[in-house]
């Protein structure tokens, strides 16, 4: 079973950076790639099934000019044969345009910004994942 279990490590890291990788690139039949076709996103602002998920990130990233994900630690926490719980940190840095509208005062915690303006983000979060 060990090798097995590392087999499995490196198809969950495959499909966590096949994800990442399409976000960044809005390449959508990638980021579709991580998925099974049954699978259910609940990625804070979006709570629902694949196709809908899919939508969200483009509506999403029409305002977003340059977008890179970092992924660091992952922990692997297998709960039987066919099923593993995954926790996975990463960084994102976005440059949302103007485009981006009120979209990007979520970012400036109440600082002004004029509308010609472009926005920098760091967001430092976790990926709390359900593989199977």
């Amino acid at each position: 079973m060990p090798d097995q279990r590392i087999a499995d490590r490196i198809a969950i890291q495959d499909a966590l950076h096949r994800y990442v990788r399409g976000v960044d690139r809005r390449n959508w039949d990638l980021v579709r790639s991580a998925y099974h076709t049954d699978a259910y996103d609940d990625h804070g602002g979006y709570k629902g099934d694949i196709d809908g998920f899919i939508a969200h990130l483009i509506r999403r990233h029409a305002g977003i000019e340059q977008s890179m994900h970092v992924i660091g630690n992952m922990v692997f926490e297998f709960a039987g044969p066919n099923s593993a719980l995954v926790e996975t940190y990463f960084i994102t840095h976005q440059r949302l345009t103007p485009a981006a509208g009120d979209e990007r005062l979520g970012y400036l915690r109440g600082a002004p910004i004029g509308p010609d303006q472009a926005v920098e983000t760091e967001v430092v979060c976790r990926y709390v994942d359900h593989f199977t």
